[in-house]
C-alpha cells in the first residue's frame, strides 16, 4: 500500500510539473545541472529528471530544484528494498532503476548542496549506492536494508525531507 501511495505521489508530481511547463523550451543559456542526458532509454517517462526542473526558476540551484524528487526517489527505494524485511519479494530491476535515478540526481545536485545539509545528502547517496550494490538473490537481507534503514540513515532522510531551501 505504501509503495503504491509513493508511486502515485511521484506520478502526480511529475504530471503537475509537465502541465505547468506547458511544453515550452528553455531560452538559450547554460544547461541546467540535472541529469537529463544521462537518463537511460528504458526508464519510465514519469521518472525523468527533466520533469523536476519544469517549474524551476533560473536562480534556483540544482539542489533546491531537484530535492523533492530526490526525496521521493529515496522513499521509493526504501519501500522497495524494505519488502525484504517483511518477507516479500524485492523487484531487483525496479530497485536498481530507482537507485540509478538517485545516483543521477545526486551527481547533478552535488555541486550546489548547501553546507548545512551536505553531510546528510552525501551519506544518503552513499547509503543507496551501498545497498543497491548488494541487490541479488545471494545477498543477506541486512546487507541491502541496513544502509537505508539504520537509525542514522532514517535521521538523515528525515533531515533532507524537512530541509527548506532559502
Amino acid at each position: 500500500m505504501r509503495v503504491r501511495l509513493v508511486r502515485c505521489a511521484f506520478l502526480l508530481l511529475t504530471a503537475t510539473a509537465l502541465v505547468s511547463c506547458g511544453g515550452e523550451q528553455p531560452t538559450a543559456g547554460p544547461e541546467p545541472a540535472s541529469p537529463q542526458a544521462s537518463v537511460s532509454a528504458t526508464a519510465e517517462p514519469a521518472a525523468s529528471p527533466t520533469t523536476a526542473r519544469a517549474t524551476a526558476t533560473p536562480s534556483e540551484s540544482a539542489f533546491c530544484r531537484d530535492l523533492n524528487v530526490f526525496n521521493i526517489a529515496q522513499v521509493m527505494y526504501a519501500a522497495e528494498v524494505g519488502k525484504a524485511l517483511a518477507g516479500q519479494p524485492v523487484d531487483f530491476k525496479e530497485a536498481r532503476r530507482i537507485a540509478r535515478l538517485i545516483a543521477q540526481y545526486g551527481k547533478a545536485m552535488e555541486d550546489s548542496v548547501p553546507p548545512d545539509i551536505a553531510d546528510a545528502f552525501h551519506s544518503q547517496v552513499k547509503a543507496v549506492r551501498k545497498s543497491s550494490s548488494k541487490l541479488s538473490t545471494d545477498s543477506n537481507v541486512r546487507d541491502v536494508t541496513d544502509p537505508v534503514y539504520s537509525d542514522k540513515a532514517q535521521a538523515r532522510r528525515k533531515k533532507l525531507d524537512e530541509y527548506e531551501c532559502g
